[in-house]
């Protein structure tokens, strides 16, 4: 066989991505098209549940992603991700002509990863109680010499404790600064380090963040976090109840709750 000849009869040669679709069908294993139709399925189902379309006018995806934004469902940076995801689906979609069928375009793979990732945990959503850890907590008769130790130790930023009448609060290191100055007089400090937390509440005024229950979502504490205004203090403490130490997430916490949810 002239080999030469057979390459000039074949001008049309497969692109790459009907090449990676071949191998990935030969092999057995859904192809990265085949992982992202499914999971954008499982997706549109999900959706529909939250917000029934009129049955002859279908599933409009782009306005129930903008109506989850707008409750919280997912974050702005997630409904982002879901809108370029929903833009270019079409082109994931398989065609056919002449000697090709396959797809027009293959997803990469981190998009199909993070794809599944954020639908699995909308669809499986993932509480709190399993994705934090008791927190160090003090009294509100402890000394704040004591506890200031314990934070330093621990290079706490912040510390719960349940305050009567109140219920879970923080001691911070910017309220015990704001302490300090409020203690100054002429240039000079002096502060009584016996005092104890519950007296520089009252002093400075107590640090209110979000408390969640242990069973709520992690797309509850993120979208606090998130979206804090100053009203709360950026910070929520999980109630655990039953006498269970607390659970805190902070802004630090942030990229971990993003990994949990896909980003």
């Amino acid at each position: 066989m002239d080999h030469r000849r057979f390459r000039a009869d074949h001008s049309i040669r497969p692109s790459a991505v009907a090449v990676w679709s071949m191998l990935d069908r030969m092999s057995g294993e859904k192809t990265p098209v085949d992982r992202f139709n499914g999971v954008w399925r499982r997706l549109e189902r999900y959706l529909n549940g939250l917000y029934p379309t009129d049955r002859r006018g279908g599933s409009d995806s782009e306005a129930q992603i903008r109506r989850a934004m707008a409750d919280r469902v997912v974050t702005r940076e997630q409904g982002a991700f879901l809108e370029a995801c929903r833009r270019v689906r079409n082109a994931f979609t398989h065609v056919s002509f002449d000697e090709y069928d396959g797809p027009a375009a293959a997803p990469p793979q981190p998009v199909v990863v993070r794809l599944e990732r954020l639908v699995r945990e909308l669809v499986d959503r993932v509480r709190l109680e399993e994705v934090t850890k008791p927190a160090l907590t003090c009294r509100a008769d402890n000394q704040l010499q004591d506890v200031l130790r314990e934070m330093k130790e621990h290079d706490y930023t912040q510390v719960p404790y349940h305050l009567e009448g109140t219920g879970w609060v923080l001691l911070t290191r910017d309220q015990v600064a704001r302490w300090v100055e409020d203690s100054a007089q002429e240039n000079l400090v002096m502060v009584d380090l016996h005092t104890t937390v519950g007296e520089l509440s009252e002093a400075v005024g107590p640090v209110v963040p979000t408390v969640l229950a242990a069973d709520s979502y992690v797309v509850d504490a993120l979208a606090h976090l998130e979206w804090s205004e100053g009203e709360a203090y950026p910070a929520v403490i999980v109630d655990r109840g039953q006498g269970k130490p607390p659970g805190v997430l902070t802004a630090w916490d942030i990229p971990e709750l993003y990994r949990r949810l896909g980003r």
